[in-house]
């Protein structure tokens, strides 16, 4: 409600609040009653570490999580979006080691996705710089491996590592996935819309065209 406020219900015994490092989220509020292992899942109950508590309530950072950009060792293909998303919510699956890609968004240019780094273990991924519509990440890893980054995929997202051009799937069903090589890289994820890059091509087009008449 603009300019207002609301407050969310949700049944704590279904709720699936162990997915939530796994999208990217490390911190969370409650009131100043709340416990610090509530029984908040059906599974994996969440491990809270509290950074501050007072009258006013409490904020707790989620153990383990990994943030909003993380790299795992290997690549699952899945047939449709659907299967993704089962895929995801599975509590077998092990979001730090593995992402879902849907098989036809995956190039049969790029064989063995699925066996990319296989066994190694996962590097490490960090944001240097944020923009509006610009992230940059450095990464370390031991082995080839894939960068899973917690924002919403678009065909407008754009990325280079190291300055070279590179693919940015969907994974994880909604979020952005890249293969990443061995070593110490620089990722940077632009995104400029479609629909943006056809209007400077019509606009060019215009004035070429404007510029022929003049001659």
């Amino acid at each position: 409600v603009p300019g207002g406020a609301y407050r969310a219900c949700f049944r704590t015994d279904t709720a699936r609040f162990d997915l939530l490092p796994g999208l990217g989220v490390t911190t969370t509020v409650g009131p100043p009653a709340m416990a610090r292992t509530p029984p908040w899942s059906r599974t994996q109950p969440l491990r809270l570490e509290t950074a501050y508590s007072a009258s006013d309530g409490q904020v707790f950072t989620i153990a383990g999580a990994p943030g909003e950009a993380w790299i795992v060792e290997r690549a699952v293909l899945v047939d449709t979006p659907a299967d993704a998303l089962r895929k995801l919510v599975d509590p077998a699956f092990d979001f730090q080691r593995e992402v879902v890609l849907v098989r036809t968004d995956v190039p049969s240019a790029e064989p063995a996705v699925e066996r990319v780094g296989a066994g190694a273990a996962p590097g490490e991924a960090r944001i240097t710089n944020r923009a509006n519509n610009r992230v940059v990440i450095d990464t370390q890893s031991a082995a080839a491996g894939w960068l899973v980054v917690a924002g919403t995929w678009d065909p407008g997202w754009n990325t280079t590592i190291d300055g070279v051009p590179a693919t940015t799937f969907a994974g994880n069903y909604a979020f952005r996935a890249v293969r990443l090589p061995a070593g110490r890289h620089r990722v940077v994820m632009r995104y400029r819309p479609v629909r943006f890059r056809a209007g400077l091509a019509i606009s060019a087009a215009t004035l070429l065209i404007g510029c022929a008449l003049l001659i």
